[in-house]
């Protein structure tokens, strides 16, 4: 069963090292991945199938406190 994963990370370094290191298995495909928490929830309501979502807290425009609390409410 392939794990379909969303991240949520605003420095694009930690952002590609984690896709990288997730897809080396392959139960685990990153099938979305955002800047902030307001980028996430947008690319949530268009493509909400995902799994698992890893975030960061501190981020602009949306913190990751803010985007769970959206994420769980919809």
């Amino acid at each position: 069963m392939m794990i379909k994963i969303a991240i949520a990370e605003d420095i694009p370094r930690i952002a590609e090292t984690l896709k990288e290191k997730l897809e080396l298995s392959s139960d685990f495909k990153v099938q979305l991945m955002a800047i902030n928490g307001k980028d996430l929830v947008q690319q949530l309501q268009k493509n909400h199938n995902v799994d698992i979502v890893l975030m960061d807290i501190n981020m602009p425009e949306m913190d990751g406190i803010e985007a769970a609390e959206k994420v769980v409410a919809r």
